[in-house]
């Protein structure tokens, strides 16, 4: 990680934002102390962030206080509770504990209801409604951003040890991934924490210290997997850490019930995670003096990443993995690609070929694949026009039930794109971190004689060429079938690709 001393300013603030750590960073620092980056302007702008969240904060608490009140009104068997957001403020009371959080994560027994009431009361809904966990997103200008959930997830690789891919050269057949346990709102609403320290009123349902430590580090360890290259700041965020630490910390914290919610969710692996971080990266264990806790989750030397997180089973590989680049990256996407072994292809004016299929025109020397006995194979090209890369992609036509992904991560900029043939849809999702639409690409897609074909187009500046000084695109396709809405993957294929920009 760099010098905080060789920083300027500007660069120490965006640091600190990515990280949520500006009410923390602000509390730490003398009151006089001026060297470095840390200038009294620096101070004044960290000053008018800490009121900004604070403001911001007491709005997400009075937006839970309505709902709540709606939802106990309407259902009063029912408990919306908070997931993450103000806890450790209400359960510890210290202000230094606020950061910034564009959305308030809650959960009830029935999110339905819960949606319906807070569309009444003048939100408006903004997600697709299909995504796992997340039951719904909705927002009013005033309040603020609240996702309803219908469960927490925790997450652990599978029995199968994630392998690593230099021992599966050529076109690997791989099956190890994830497992999912889910946290419910029936569990939750018997962990209620009894007493809030802080100003959170007793209307909002905190959850206690050990199930909202569970949820952080599982959210953590998620954060993590959905980018098998790290964003440039904050994949995962300090404050968040600092978070888990601190709930660790508090009086009532019972390593007794953290145990058991261990065993009981298999989040030793999640907790293992986390753990590892706070000693790496803050140099904190917390769980210093509870010697059960620190069996169960023990500091290890690495974990596994996942190619194409799917939320559900994914594509667990065994990695280099360094904590720091979670915090702040200077990992270059072409060694990931070199990490997993990738194919080599020349990019041209002139369609280049590629297949899955071994023996056909442009077979591809390196693949990770999941068929499970399918028909699974990915045909296309690839070639430049215009200042863009254009691809063409084909693969078997999954039934009425399912439906076929495609991610395109060059590292910086990541495009996803869900085709259901059945109603001819196709959704698009820009997660470039530069944001949305910074370099927008352009995508069909149709079911033809019993494919579905794709075609992409990707402005040159969206595909990172030459980002590692070597002139070369680095691409970490995939593709998927998969059950709709969001269920297990039946077949999919991982296509790590070196491409170099030719004539």
């Amino acid at each position: 990680m760099p010098d905080l001393e060789r920083l300027d300013p500007d660069a120490l603030y965006e640091a600190l934002a990515a990280h949520r750590l500006e009410v923390r960073f602000l509390a730490r620092l003398p009151a006089d102390q001026e060297a470095g980056p840390v200038t009294a302007a620096l101070r004044e702008r960290l000053a008018v962030r800490r009121r900004e969240i604070e403001e911001l904060s007491a709005r997400q608490i009075d937006m839970v206080v309505e709902l709540t009140g709606q939802l106990r009104a309407d259902s009063p068997e029912d408990r919306l509770m908070v997931l993450k957001g103000v806890t450790l403020y209400g359960l510890g009371g210290d202000p230094v504990s606020l950061r910034r959080s564009s959305d308030v994560d809650v959960i009830a027994r029935d999110p339905a209801r819960l949606l319906e009431l807070a569309l009444k009361s003048g939100y408006r809904r903004f997600d697709s409604g299909s995504h796992l966990a997340a039951f719904a997103t909705v927002e009013s200008t005033w309040r603020g951003e609240v996702d309803i959930h219908s469960y927490y997830p925790v997450t652990r690789p599978g029995a199968e040890a994630a392998p690593r891919p230099a021992d599966h050269p050529g076109h690997w057949e791989h099956t190890a991934g994830y497992l999912v346990r889910q946290i419910g709102p029936d569990e939750l609403t018997g962990w209620i924490a009894a007493a809030h320290r802080g100003p959170v009123p007793a209307a909002v349902n905190l959850l206690r210290a050990e199930v909202a430590a569970l949820i952080h580090s599982s959210h953590l360890h998620v954060e993590a997997l959905l980018c098998v290259y790290p964003i440039p700041a904050a994949t995962i965020r300090l404050a968040e850490l600092a978070t888990v630490v601190d709930l660790c910390a508090l009086p009532e914290f019972d390593p007794a019930l953290m145990a058991e919610l261990a065993e009981r969710y298999q989040a030793g692996e999640v907790l293992s995670y986390v753990r590892t971080l706070a000693v790496a990266l803050l140099h904190r264990d917390p769980f210093a003096g509870h010697p059960q806790l620190q069996r169960l989750a023990p500091v290890r030397e690495a974990f596994p990443v996942d190619l194409w997180w799917d939320g559900l089973a994914g594509f667990a590989v065994d990695l280099p993995w360094d904590p720091e680049q979670l915090v702040l990256r200077d990992l270059a996407m072409s060694e990931v690609l070199d990490s997993i072994g990738a194919a080599e292809l020349v990019l041209t004016d002139r369609p280049a070929p590629f297949s899955t299929r071994r023996g056909e025109d442009g077979a591809l020397s390196r693949a990770v694949l999941r068929r499970a006995g399918t028909d699974f194979e990915v045909r296309g090209s690839f070639r430049h026009a215009d200042g863009a890369l254009l691809i063409e992609l084909a693969v078997p036509g999954g039934t009425e039930q399912e439906m076929t992904g495609v991610s395109l991560n060059f590292g910086d900029h990541r495009y996803e794109y869900f085709y259901r043939a059945a109603g001819d849809l196709l959704d698009e999702a820009d997660y470039s971190n530069a944001g949305p639409g910074s370099v927008p690409a352009v995508a069909t897609a149709e079911r033809v004689d019993g494919q579905d074909l794709f075609r992409f187009r990707v402005p040159l500046a969206g595909t990172g060429v030459g980002q590692d000084g070597d002139g070369r695109i680095t691409l970490l396709a995939g593709v998927r079938r998969q059950e709709r809405e969001w269920g297990p993957v039946r077949a999919g294929a991982i296509l790590p690709l070196l491409i170099t920009v030719g004539g």
